[in-house]
């Protein structure tokens, strides 16, 4: 969804008379119902954690800060036009890689001349990159060796991948192939950035927010901004998944700024389907049918996500992209809507890296719900990663049909930030809050 609403015109480039060769991604792959059976099993073990300090790369991963078992973090660095990763784990050794030039493998690039736009040689791109590139390489070999590491000594799986990028490149981590599946299909992806703490501003060894692993149960009613407007005929599809929960639905955004202003209650969402946009600095990145800009967003009232745990949904072009602050100079550090939304005390923010077709976002939204409602114990990372799993897995039983090469490109455009083991207890309509 978002200011350019998508035509269907990828039609061009596959048709039903294309033979693409299926490769058999998925011969061993575990299904969502057995890591959830899993998971569950590790979770009686999962001894609980400190907030972690996931700052500058390089400086902040230490070998002798104890993380979760279940966890490991790629810090990436750039430098210029390069950048090189380092990857972290409390019982695997450690990975540091030199300085490389960044690969052109963003969403961005290949979605400049949409109507040229093929996307099997994106994704094929990307499997290229994970196969071949040294940098790539080397990574993948990490993730392989850790995991079976954690299967033979510990009897456990690897709950979770936290990426701090640091870097400008949006390289579309998630996609990167591991043995027979894609990470973010295999593995729960969280996204962090390094965001300047408003609380210790003076304090410089504790001037960034801490990401915390603590299990988060979000409770409560959502609030969602959905405005009913031509260009988006597809919002409706949305609207009536929200109202199948306790939810306040506004199509306006004053009224949706102002309800925010007096919320005196539990909020386990906020979700907002609407055009996005997005410039070129910081001050241009904005949604609505009125264009409400980031900056805009400072002086509304969101005092009430410090005392609740509350998970935003930004079904909006771009809502997961974060820019540097070249025009007023305010920042070092990258922003964007879930830096500002974690700033204010959101356990976690759901964004997507680019424009998202009105229809497909429709249906990621529908498919998002239905899995909650399928295996609410999932946490959020969890519940992205199986949709990418089935998008991943539609696309590999007919590689033909373009509808599926769409639904994977677009499914794996949704990222997260925040909490990796923030849980939504969604209340369903006319029912009993939880908790």
């Amino acid at each position: 969804m978002g200011g350019e609403v998508m035509a269907n015109n990828f039609h061009q480039k596959i048709t039903g008379d294309q033979n693409f060769q299926q490769l058999d991604l998925f011969a061993d792959t575990t299904s969502p119902e057995e890591l959830i059976q899993e998971k569950n099993l590790q979770d009686q073990d999962m001894v609980e954690s400190e907030a972690i300090l996931i700052g500058a790369p390089f400086s902040a991963a230490k070998s002798e800060e104890k993380f979760p078992r279940e966890l490991a973090i790629l810090y990436v660095e750039a430098k210029d036009d390069s950048y090189r990763v380092h990857a972290h784990h409390a019982d695997h050794e450690e990975l540091e890689t030199n300085f490389q030039s960044a690969p052109v493998l963003s969403y961005s690039q290949h979605m400049i001349d949409i109507e040229n736009c093929h996307l099997p040689d994106m994704i094929g791109k990307m499997r290229k990159f994970s196969e071949e590139d040294c940098k790539a390489h080397q990574i993948r070999s990490w993730l392989i060796r850790l995991r079976k590491t954690l299967q033979e000594k510990f009897k456990q799986n690897l709950s979770c991948l936290i990426i701090n990028d640091g870097t400008n490149f949006e390289i579309p981590w998630e996609m990167m192939y591991l043995e027979d599946e894609h990470l973010g299909a295999s593995i729960p992806t969280v996204r962090w950035a390094n965001i300047p703490d408003p609380d210790n501003v003076y304090d410089k060894a504790k001037r960034l927010i801490t990401i915390s692993c603590n299990r988060q149960e979000c409770c409560g009613d959502i609030i969602a901004y959905a405005p009913t407007i031509e260009e988006l005929t597809h919002v409706k599809e949305e609207v009536d998944v929200i109202n199948k929960f306790k939810s306040k639905l506004f199509k306006t955004i004053p009224e949706f700024s102002s309800y925010l202003h007096q919320v005196k209650h539990d909020v386990s969402l906020i979700f907002i389907a609407s055009h996005g946009y997005l410039g070129n600095n910081i001050c241009d990145i904005s949604f609505g049918e009125t264009i409400t800009s980031l900056m805009e967003l400072h002086y509304w009232n969101f005092t009430f996500l410090k005392n609740c745990n509350t998970v935003v949904f930004m079904n909006v072009c771009h809502s997961g992209r974060l820019l540097k602050d070249d025009q007023f100079k305010t920042s070092e550090f990258y922003m964007g809507f879930p830096t500002f939304f974690l700033k204010r005390g959101a356990r976690g923010v759901i964004g997507t890296m680019e424009r998202v077709r009105d229809d497909y976002a429709a249906q990621i939204t529908q498919n998002f719900f239905q899995e909650y409602r399928s295996n609410p114990e999932l946490s959020v990372p969890e519940i992205l990663r199986n949709l990418r799993f089935q998008a991943a897995k539609k696309l590999q039983s007919n590689v033909n049909a373009l509808e599926n090469w769409e639904f994977f490109f677009y499914t794996f455009m949704y990222v997260y930030y925040g909490n990796p083991m923030t849980v939504l207890r969604l209340t369903p309509s006319g029912g009993k809050s939880h908790g």
